[in-house]
């Protein structure tokens, strides 16, 4: 993870929305796919056990970058990337899919691994 990333998605953008839907670390929103998902609640809370193993890796990297990427772009006046909802998770999953409007999986990788 990068310092100054966690430093714009700590400090700034989780400190200032505390509890509010643009705040990056609101886990009623970042946990929304396992609340919607159609399976036993046991396989639902098996899930978010194995979210709180990973969840530095799996979760928080990505989405202290994609921060870091939203501030970067608001700094420099430029529009958000087609299909970009700010406030929607970016993990693993999502960059390895191909749906992260953010980066790219090699710049992952490059960047902040």
């Amino acid at each position: 993870m990068l310092p100054e990333a966690w430093n714009v998605e700590h400090n700034n953008r989780h400190h200032y929305c505390l509890s509010e839907i643009e705040d990056p670390d609101l886990v009623e929103n970042n946990l929304k796919d396992v609340r919607e998902l159609e399976a036993p609640l046991f396989l639902k809370y098996l899930l978010v056990f194995g979210a709180m193993l990973t969840w530095k890796f799996y979760y928080y990297s990505p989405n202290t970058y994609k921060e870091l990427k939203l501030a970067r772009l608001r700094r420099t006046n430029q529009p958000l990337p087609s299909g970009a909802e700010p406030s929607d998770a970016v993990t693993l999953k999502s960059i390895a899919l191909g749906t992260n409007p953010f980066y790219s999986f090699s710049e992952f990788l490059a960047v902040v691994i």
